[in-house]
């Protein structure tokens, strides 16, 4: 069963959005005191106890690997998932969100070149010509051209750029993946199960447990179980499926393009961060390419 090409090019990009709400849980957490490890581990945890149960229950057949695979499942998780989401973390908490979703947002630059040179994937003009239009839009949005309240930290860049470079891997891994018959639910399974097997010992359990305590069950199931599946389950769901139907380079392009404008959005919606005239010609910018990806899309 598969799904309409036209609609399967809009799932990175759903995942981008969904992605784009990661800063107002990050900021929550971190004001809490959780460091950036626990923030990642209180939303891959119950992810990965999520997906257990789910395929405990509908498909105990996704459980099944071949032990000789398991270097592919280490890759995604420990190489390029984890890294990437705790160097975001970093970067969200040391720049200004908008810098912090621009240099994520170099992800396709990364993938690109990973993607031709692995997988020799065919290099279209159309996927330059996107990919610049698109980077162009994200630096408006970004905020970077404007220097009033532009928050700089030479760790804060380095980790955001480290971030885009490990992201670009795991679609390297995931590809490898999918090549060997493995459904998305197994790759996102075993992907989150990894890294939630290396977090145990360095998260804040105790913090864990003052959250629980001094929080009803509205606020922890939103700040825990709706964390975990709006910014971790849904969207690398729906960019692994994505990648059964198009290469790496262009779904990261898309999703890439889509999480600047969203980060943007919700930070007006949630921390009055409006946008700027700049940040307005920036989304319609990027909006433009990602349109034309899809509308000229030949996957």
């Amino acid at each position: 069963m598969g799904f309409d090409k036209k609609l399967i090019v809009f799932f990175p990009v759903i995942a981008g959005i969904l992605w784009g709400s990661g800063g107002i849980f990050v900021r929550a957490f971190n004001d809490f005191g959780f460091h950036t490890l626990s923030i990642f581990a209180s939303r891959v945890i119950p992810a990965t106890i999520l997906l257990f149960i789910m395929l405990l229950i509908y498909d105990k057949k996704s459980l099944k690997i071949d032990i000789k695979d398991i270097w592919v499942f280490i890759g995604t998780g420990l190489i390029a998932t984890l890294p990437s989401s705790v160097f975001y973390n970093e970067s969200l908490l040391n720049v200004s969100l908008s810098l912090a979703a621009l240099l994520l947002g170099l992800s396709p630059v990364f993938a690109l070149i990973i993607s031709v040179v692995l997988f020799k994937e065919k290099l279209t003009s159309r996927k330059i010509f996107c990919l610049v239009i698109a980077l162009i839009g994200c630096l408006f949005v970004s905020g970077v051209l404007e220097t009033s309240g532009f928050k700089w930290s030479g760790w804060g860049i380095i980790a955001g750029l480290l971030s885009a470079l490990t992201w670009a891997i795991y679609g390297v891994f995931s590809k490898i993946a999918i090549k060997k018959n493995y459904s998305t639910l197994t790759i996102l399974f075993y992907n989150f199960f990894i890294c939630s097997v290396f977090l145990i010992p360095f998260t804040q359990w105790d913090l864990f447990i003052t959250y629980t305590a001094t929080n009803t069950l509205e606020n922890i199931i939103l700040g825990i179980v709706f964390y975990a599946i709006i910014t971790i389950v849904l969207p690398y769901f729906l960019f692994n499926y994505a990648l059964k139907y198009m290469d790496n380079g262009e779904a990261t392009i898309l999703y890439g393009g889509a999480e600047p404008i969203a980060a943007t959005i919700f930070g007006a919606l949630i921390f009055a961060e409006y946008p700027s005239i700049l940040n307005m010609i920036g989304i319609i910018i990027t909006i433009l390419a990602l349109s034309l990806l899809v509308k000229s899309n030949e996957i």
